[in-house]
């Protein structure tokens, strides 16, 4: 069922399949390996273990307060955004909306600055720079810019899969 599932030139995907039992993690795994790239995926692996889980949960622990009142809905949307983002950001690329609503968004925009958009692009600043002193950080380093950002501005910005 390996050989017939893996190309033969996919050894990672071999040992993943070898290791896990369920036939619907065998296909997930497969499927992200084949969209992503292989290094797409070690990167997205190797983010969450190391942080990028942690970050995910706490954008989503964060729009829970914005869903409670009409007026957070848009900002817990966004808030959402973040943490689709920040739990594999390896693959994926943020774009300009062009049909966004410009009046609106900018407003939006500057709402988020002020309530804490400033040190959420802050935090992962400061991150980007940490990761930026060694050479094996870097490409972590550019994701925490990608989501600086992101944080700093997400009305008007859309994700998508590269």
């Amino acid at each position: 069922m390996s050989d017939n599932f893996c190309s033969a030139r996919s050894q990672i995907c071999l040992n993943v399949i070898i290791k896990c039992k369920s036939s619907f993690c065998i296909f997930v795994l497969y499927y992200r390996i084949q969209t992503q790239g292989i290094m797409k995926f070690i990167g997205n692996i190797i983010w969450v273990v190391f942080g990028g889980l942690i970050i995910s949960i706490e954008y989503l622990l964060a729009s829970i307060p914005f869903f409670i009142s009409i007026i957070g809905i848009p900002f817990g949307i966004q808030s959402l955004k973040l943490a689709s983002v920040s739990l594999c950001p390896f693959g994926k690329k943020i774009e300009k909306i062009e049909t966004s609503t410009g009046c609106l968004s900018t407003f939006m925009n500057i709402l988020w600055f002020f309530i804490g958009g400033v040190w959420i692009c802050l935090t992962h600043f400061g991150f980007g720079l940490l990761f930026y002193i060694t050479i094996i950080g870097i490409p972590f380093g550019s994701q925490h810019m990608k989501l600086a950002r992101l944080a700093l501005t997400p009305f008007g910005r859309t994700v998508v899969g590269r």
